[in-house]
């Protein structure tokens, strides 16, 4: 997701969970044990790994390691350390791949649930 295509959604979610002093930012920046919940709708699952709008590097590793859609990255990825396991996949890709997939599950909820939603990762990742 290149700047100019994060929606102010995108930021406005970074801030709440920077604000909320309840997650350790620094999990979510190191990609270090961040957990969230995938919510696997028809949509979701069938979306084409460019929905993410990943970087060049990081598509071309999951294409690499034959996950071409989301529902194939999630069915594959349980967790970032998973994602270790494919070739040339590093840190700042696994942290890239996990943050798109996040705020790619949070756009595809109903807006009637996706502060639901942010409720619910800000409990999973109390510090």
């Amino acid at each position: 997701m290149n700047q100019e295509k994060k929606t102010p959604d995108y930021y406005r979610i970074k801030q709440i969970l920077a604000d909320s002093k309840l997650v350790d930012t620094n999990r979510i920046k190191l990609g270090s044990g961040f957990v969230y919940s995938v919510y696997l709708g028809k949509e979701f699952v069938e979306s084409e790994i460019d929905s993410l709008d990943l970087s060049v590097r990081a598509e071309n590793c999951l294409k690499r390691a034959g996950i071409y859609t989301v529902g194939d990255l999630c069915s594959r990825v349980d967790r970032s350390s998973d994602l270790k396991n494919i070739r040339n996949c590093g840190r700042t890709s696994i942290i890239e791949i996990m943050d798109k997939l996040f705020y790619y599950n949070y756009i595809c909820l109903k807006p009637e649930n996706r502060a639901q939603y942010i409720q619910e990762t800000i409990e999973r990742n109390l510090v």
